[in-house]
């Protein structure tokens, strides 16, 4: 969990840097700061779900 949470602290300040020197345009920026955040959440809830997956597959085969 401590490497996620990691991650996503990386991204935000790096992510933010980025988007802010690549729009060329307000409209772009707006648009950028509406998506990444549903982009970073769902992200992390598929690796979640992914990492629960992988816990049950385990308890199940060692049962």
């Amino acid at each position: 969990m401590a490497v996620v949470l990691f991650g996503v602290g990386v991204l935000a300040v790096a992510g933010s840097s980025l988007v802010t020197r690549g729009a060329q345009s307000r409209a772009v920026l707006g648009l950028a700061t509406r998506v990444a955040p549903v982009l970073a959440a769902t992200g992390i809830t598929l690796f979640g779900a992914g990492l629960v997956t992988v816990a049950a597959v385990h308890l199940v085969t060692l049962a």
